[in-house]
């Protein structure tokens, strides 16, 4: 995202590794705010359109292997709280028994979180290098 403009924001990262079984999935709803000089719909349109491969969900399922969302932080207020209630109750809680469960929150502007995070993912599950 930051190499086409998207430098602020933040994404809330859940899936099946917040819970105690196995990881299947990794669903991500990304909150941007519009880079330097697209400030209107249609502008944000056609930047989104020119990167499918990280603004179509079918494509990112395919090229990334994970379920990704994206809200616009410069769009209408109303439309902000409405689709933040929705992913919130959509990720909140378990399928089946309702439990709550927690989403990680990582902010765009922290890069060293990318480097800590890839760090991580090449130790895997049990620590050690895989």
């Amino acid at each position: 995202m930051r190499a086409i403009g998207f430098e602020r924001g933040f994404q809330w990262l859940d899936g099946s590794f917040v819970e105690d079984k196995q990881p299947r999935d990794l669903d991500i709803v990304t909150f941007l705010y519009r880079p330097a000089g697209v400030r209107d719909r249609d502008a944000l349109a056609a930047m989104m359109h020119a990167n499918l491969d990280l603004f179509l969900r079918p494509r990112v399922r395919e090229v990334y292997r994970l379920d990704s969302f994206s809200i616009d932080l410069d769009g209408s207020p109303e439309g902000l709280v409405g689709t933040s209630r929705y992913y919130l109750s959509l990720f909140s809680h378990r399928r089946g028994d309702t439990l709550w469960k927690g989403m990680l929150q990582v902010r765009l502007e922290d890069v060293q979180d990318d480097t800590a995070a890839l760090a991580a993912l090449e130790l895997g599950p049990e620590g050690s290098w895989q």
